[in-house]
């Protein structure tokens, strides 16, 4: 099931699949489990009871200052040496069984936990960042090398993403903020209104009036998108060719017309969803005085379309792990392609900025997996409030943890406040919630 599932995912880890991997017919692989989903959780909580067990030893064992780079080096061995269990862990698991999916986010909430509990306790000059960032970073960078086939290069790793936790790190004797302190600051920006997003205008019966190309791609419009608002109501593995169809309003011929499947689909609605959060982005990167504040008007930008765009949203962050390897490595490309605001970074704080042979890579898994966490938690309209976080990590490793909170601080205090009954609790080196 391991192999299977690391090789076809989670979708084509079949029964038969499995059997005939193992050397065994199915009716030996249902003397021993009822079913493949069964057997694709006892895989997984046998992965990650080890890798538990293996972190519990060598936390213990080492200085709390010393833990981070602890932590990656058996994270970083482990996935080296069994990548196929590995990508069953980190993301096959997103797409399995809704039940094992509960089961995991409990797993990555519980990990957050544990890295603010330990960021509490650090006394010697604590590495700020929201707990989810400095998750985040790490299972990007592992799940980017399994999915490209790189596990192998992982142990090398270790040390130039230590790097980037080290850059992150406060004076001794700092306390860095805890989630609280980071959602009070993010509650003092008002959440933009958004215009329902209008829906494609059904063709009518008979010949169209409208040319043909554009006729086509209206009705590829209306598929694509009625594909993101059931699959973000239901899931990916729940919704059916047929139910799109039915949707829609449009015929199979014309489904299959247009895209081989369900997953063309999806892949079209995600790259729509990049496409013009890419766009939203760099218009408000582009009208800023300083690199700062660019990467507060793109980040800001980007927000305000995931929030006036949900279901695109939803798949595009939520599904995408559900929808197979295409999807992620479109999702890749992305992180890839939104590194590009990072390049005056690299310039105009050579001195002290990370490897960019791992920080671009950290940066903008550090940033997916906040927008994930929140997107599940509260859904895109919350995605404001995120912003102080999303842009202090894009900042705190070039200009250093205190000025990127200074200019986030700043940037905060400029907005318009939002109503609060309690009074906001604003964070500077002198003064920490």
């Amino acid at each position: 099931m391991t192999r299977v599932a690391a090789r076809h995912g989670y979708g084509g880890a079949s029964v038969a699949r499995a059997a005939a991997e193992a050397g065994v017919s199915r009716g030996t692989f249902y003397r021993c489990y009822p079913d493949r989903d069964e057997c694709f959780r006892a895989v997984y909580r046998r992965g990650t009871a080890a890798i538990r067990a293996r972190l519990a030893s060598a936390v213990s064992a080492t200085p709390l200052r010393d833990r981070p780079r602890a932590v990656l080096e058996v994270l970083f061995s482990a996935a080296a040496a069994d990548p196929d269990r590995a990508r069953l862990i980190l993301i096959e698991s997103l797409a399995g069984p809704s039940d094992l999916r509960v089961d995991h986010e409990a797993l990555l909430a519980q990990c957050i936990r544990w890295i603010e509990g330990q960021q509490a306790r650090e006394v010697e000059g604590g590495i700020q960042a929201p707990p989810v960032a400095l998750l985040g970073a790490v299972l990007g960078v592992l799940s980017t090398r399994l999915l490209v086939g790189q596990a192998a290069t992982l142990p090398e790793l270790t040390v130039p993403l230590s790097d980037w936790f080290d850059a992150l790190r406060l004076p001794a004797g700092e306390t860095p903020l805890g989630s609280g302190a980071w959602a009070r600051l993010g509650a003092r920006l008002l959440p933009r209104s958004h215009a329902p997003t209008p829906q494609p205008a059904r063709l009518p019966r008979g010949r169209s009036a409208l040319a043909p190309g554009l006729a086509a791609a209206r009705l590829r419009e209306r598929i694509v998108l009625t594909t993101a608002e059931l699959i973000a109501a239901r899931g990916y593995a729940a919704v059916t060719v047929s139910e799109i169809v039915a949707a829609a309003r449009v015929s199979r011929r014309a489904f299959y017309t247009s895209f081989s499947g369900k997953e063309a689909a999806f892949l079209a609605a995600q790259r729509l969803c990049l496409r013009e959060s890419m766009a939203c982005a760099a218009a408000g990167y582009s009208l800023a005085p300083s690199w700062p504040d660019s990467v507060w008007g793109a980040c800001d930008a980007m927000c305000s379309y995931m929030a006036a765009r949900p279901a695109l949203t939803q798949i595009g962050i939520r599904e995408v792990y559900a929808a197979g390897e295409n999807a992620l490595r479109v999702q890749a490309e992305s992180t890839r392609a939104h590194g590009l605001f990072l390049e005056p970074g690299y310039a105009e704080c050579e001195r002290r900025a990370p490897p960019r042979e791992i920080c671009s890579d950290a940066i903008g898994a550090a940033v997916f997996w906040m927008i994930w966490e929140r997107v599940g938690l509260a859904g895109p309209g919350a995605l404001r409030s995120l912003l102080p976080q999303v842009v202090y990590a894009i900042l705190a490793p070039f200009l250093g943890p205190e000025p990127a909170l200074s200019f986030v601080s700043g940037r905060v205090r400029a907005a318009p406040a939002a109503a609060r009954k309690e009074p906001l609790l604003f964070l500077a080196s002198a003064d920490r919630a």
